[in-house]
């Protein structure tokens, strides 16, 4: 009966670690980060939208220009930035087909 038991405890584990989400950082909060907010042109028409490129990774934000023009200087498309975003766990899709991690901005501040 013990040995039983034991199998099933083993089976009920490997079954639920199989079962486990590929994304460590699912739903994670990301705060003071520093980046560069890059505006690659409207999706529709094969551009990369709003992306934040931080040292190691660069996550595709959802929103358009018109959200966050006031954040660009004047004839730029990027600007050097601080933020606060949550990582969805999720991959967007842009321009050509290159995959980003997806990201909800939370709080950007330009710095200085």
């Amino acid at each position: 009966m013990r040995y039983f038991i034991q199998l099933l405890l083993l089976t009920v584990l490997l079954f639920l670690t199989g079962c486990s989400t590929d994304s460590q950082y699912e739903n994670e909060t990301v705060t003071d980060q520093t980046g560069t907010l890059i505006w690659g042109g409207s999706p529709a028409v094969d551009g990369t939208g709003l992306l934040l490129e931080t040292a190691d990774t660069t996550y595709g934000a959802s929103g358009s220009y018109e959200d966050y023009e006031s954040y660009f200087p004047e004839n730029e498309n990027s600007v050097e930035v601080i933020a606060d975003f949550l990582i969805t766990g999720e991959e967007t899709t842009r321009g050509w087909g290159v995959k980003f991690p997806e990201i909800r901005l939370i709080d950007v501040e330009v710095s200085e």
